[in-house]
């Protein structure tokens, strides 16, 4: 186990959630600091909780972070979302892009999604 940059122990494997193959992977609040602090969300739009847009993009000048308070962000085939109120609007999103056939990896690049799933 070793800390990330941002205090929280994490085992080193983190960056290994990000599976091969995986059509989508959905990460609410600070599990997108999590994949942040692994590199793998370098040069990516993202976004997380607003208490800690700050934060994530002093510490992870890499990741993209969206403009203002968004509440989700698709880039590629890596979802992420505002905070907790928000993971209810990714499932919903989640559920339209695979039920659409949006389903692979690379498909969709949108700095911010818009939408009745996203207001």
């Amino acid at each position: 186990m070793r800390a990330m940059k941002i205090g929280i122990p994490v085992y080193d494997g983190v960056g290994m959630l990000d599976i091969a193959g995986a059509l989508y992977m959905c990460l609410v609040c600070k599990g997108a600091m999590l994949l942040a602090a692994s590199g793998r969300r370098d040069d990516q739009w993202a976004t997380t909780h607003w208490a800690f847009l700050k934060c994530s993009t002093a510490l992870f000048p890499k990741v993209k972070v969206a403009e203002g308070h968004a509440r989700l962000v698709l880039d590629r085939h890596r979802l992420t979302g505002g905070g907790i109120s928000a993971g209810r609007d990714e499932a919903l999103m989640l559920i339209t892009l695979l039920a659409h056939g949006a389903g692979a990896p690379g498909a969709a690049k949108h700095p911010a999604l818009s939408g009745p799933a996203c207001s």
